[in-house]
C-alpha cells in the first residue's frame, strides 16, 4: 500500500511554520487595535462610546475574521472542511453586521436626543450608511452563492461565487475605511497610537485579502472558458494537429495567466494605497463634524 493510499486526504497537508506565523500575525494585527479602541472608549466612557466599540468589533474584528477563516487562515483551512468554514464565515459575518448595525443605531438615537438632528451628513456618516447597506446586500448575495442550484443552468455557479467574492472584498474595504475614518475623527489618545491603530488594520487587511484576490483571478479563468463542442466524427489527423497546437496554446495560456496575475496584484496594491491616502486625507477634515455630536 502506497503512502497516497494510506492517507485519506493527502491534499490537506499540515500548514508550514511560516504560514501559521503569518496567520497568527494577522490575527494579532486585527485584535490589537480592537482591544486598544475598546480600552480607550471605556476609559473615556459616554453613551457615544458604544458606537466605536460596536462598530470596531463588528467590522475590524468579526467581518475581517469572517473573510480570513473562509479563504486564508492556515490552521482552520487544514483542520475544517470547506462546508464548515463557510458556516463559520456566515456566522461571523452575520454577527459582525449585527454589531455594526447596532453601532449605527446608537449614533442615530444619540443624535435624535438633540435639537434639529441631521443624519449622515458628514463623510464618516455617509461612508457608514453606504457600508451598512452594502453589507446587507453582500450577506443576501451569500445566500445565493451558497445555493447556486437555484439559478442553474441559467447562471453558472462559478459566476455567482466570483461576484460574491469580489463584491465582498470591496465592501469589506469600504467598511474598514469607515472605521478608520471614524478612528481619525474620534481619538482621545496620542497621535502615535492612532497611526499605529490605522497601520495595524491596513496591514492585517492586506494579508487577509491576498488569497481571495488570487482565488478570484484563478476562478475567472474558468468563468470565461468556452466549453468545447463534441465532435463524434473527428479524424486522426485532426487529433494530432490538436495535440501539437495544445502544447503551444498551453504555454501561451500560462504566460498570459502570469501577466494577468501580475496586473491584478499591481492593481490590488494600487487600490490599497489609494485607500490609505483616502483615509488619511479625508478623515482629518471630518474631525469637527463628528466631534459636534460625538461626545
Amino acid at each position: 500500500m502506497t503512502a497516497e493510499q494510506r492517507s485519506p486526504n493527502p491534499a490537506k497537508a499540515s500548514p508550514s511554520s511560516i504560514t501559521i506565523a503569518i496567520s497568527v500575525l494577522t490575527h494579532l494585527l486585527l485584535l490589537a487595535p480592537v482591544i486598544y479602541i475598546i480600552v480607550l472608549s471605556a476609559k473615556n466612557y459616554s453613551p457615544f462610546s458604544w458606537h466605536p466599540i460596536l462598530t470596531t468589533i463588528g467590522v475590524g474584528l468579526l467581518m475581517l475574521e469572517a473573510v480570513f477563516c473562509v479563504s486564508g487562515e492556515a490552521y482552520i483551512s487544514s483542520r475544517i472542511t470547506r462546508k464548515n468554514r463557510i458556516l463559520i464565515h456566515w456566522l461571523l459575518q452575520s454577527l459582525g453586521f449585527g454589531l455594526m448595525l447596532a453601532g449605527v443605531i446608537v449614533i442615530i438615537v444619540r443624535k435624535e436626543s438633540r435639537k434639529n438632528p441631521v443624519h449622515f451628513k458628514s463623510v464618516h456618516g455617509k461612508l457608514g450608511l453606504s457600508a451598512t447597506i452594502l453589507c446587507a446586500l453582500i450577506i443576501l448575495s451569500g445566500i445565493f452563492a451558497d445555493n447556486t442550484k437555484w439559478f442553474y443552468p441559467r447562471v453558472r455557479p462559478i459566476t455567482i461565487k466570483i461576484i460574491h467574492a469580489v463584491a465582498g472584498m470591496l465592501v469589506t474595504i469600504v467598511s474598514l475605511a469607515t472605521v478608520i475614518n471614524g478612528t481619525y475623527s474620534w481619538w482621545p489618545s496620542t497621535i502615535v497610537g492612532r497611526d499605529l491603530t490605522f497601520a495595524s488594520f491596513v496591514i492585517g487587511t492586506f494579508f487577509i485579502m491576498i488569497k481571495p484576490v488570487l482565488g478570484a483571478v484563478s476562478r475567472s479563468k474558468f468563468m470565461f472558458r468556452k466549453t468545447p463542442s463534441n465532435t463524434s466524427n473527428s479524424s486522426s489527423s485532426n487529433s494530432s494537429i490538436s495535440s501539437n497546437s495544445s502544447s503551444s496554446n498551453s504555454s501561451s495560456s500560462s504566460s498570459s495567466s502570469s501577466v494577468l496575475l501580475v496586473i491584478v496584484v499591481v492593481e490590488y496594491v494600487r487600490h490599497v494605497l489609494r485607500f490609505v491616502l483616502f483615509a488619511l486625507l479625508v478623515a482629518p477634515s471630518d474631525v469637527n463634524s463628528v466631534m459636534r455630536y460625538g461626545r
